[in-house]
Parts: C-alpha cells; sequence; structure tokens
C-alpha cells in the first residue's frame, strides 16, 4: 500500500511565488489540451479542398473506367458468363440450335 493514504502529517501549502515573478494576463482562461491543437491543425480549410479534389478526380477516374468497360464490350460478356454460370446451376444448358433460333 502506498505510504501517502496514511500519512497523518499536514498538507504542506505551496509555496508562494516571489515577489518580481511575472503575473498571469487577467484574461488568461482555462488551456485547451495539449492534444487538441494537433487536431485542429489537420483539418483546415486547405486540407479540406485537397480531399474535396483528389475525391473529384477518384470519382472521374471511376467513370471513365466503367465508360470504357463498357464500349469494348466487356461489360456485356462479365454479364453474360453470370447468367451462364447461374443457369448452369439449375442444369440448364444451351442446346445447339436453340438458342439461335435453328431448327
Amino acid at each position: 500500500m502506498p505510504a501517502d493514504e496514511h500519512d497523518e502529517r499536514p498538507a504542506e501549502a505551496a509555496p508562494e511565488p516571489p515577489d518580481d515573478a511575472p503575473a498571469p494576463p487577467p484574461d488568461a482562461g482555462p488551456r485547451p489540451p495539449a492534444g487538441r491543437r494537433g487536431w485542429r491543425r489537420a483539418v483546415n480549410r486547405r486540407n479540406a479542398i485537397l480531399v474535396g479534389a483528389v475525391a473529384v478526380v477518384a470519382v472521374l477516374a471511376l467513370a471513365l473506367i466503367v465508360y470504357v468497360l463498357y464500349r469494348s464490350g466487356r461489360v456485356d460478356r462479365i454479364i453474360a458468363g453470370q447468367i451462364i454460370g447461374t443457369l448452369a446451376q439449375y442444369n440448364i444448358h444451351e442446346r445447339p440450335g436453340v438458342a439461335t433460333g435453328e431448327g
């Protein structure tokens, strides 16, 4: 156990500052915690604009990629492959001449 809990001596008063010590300004209120100061520096207008610009560029790049995939026919092949795979799970297979209308 710590000895401080059972110490029966009276508490000592804080030493008084010397007369030539500078006094704190009268309008000085409580200061915010030191950890909060770094957070406020990270979130500012410049960083918000940079994040917004990166987000816009990312959306435009994604739109361009989707457009190129669509125009190249890759999206159609992906969807057709998924449909054929799903139908194969139900044992539905394409018969020659039926899908083309021949026969």
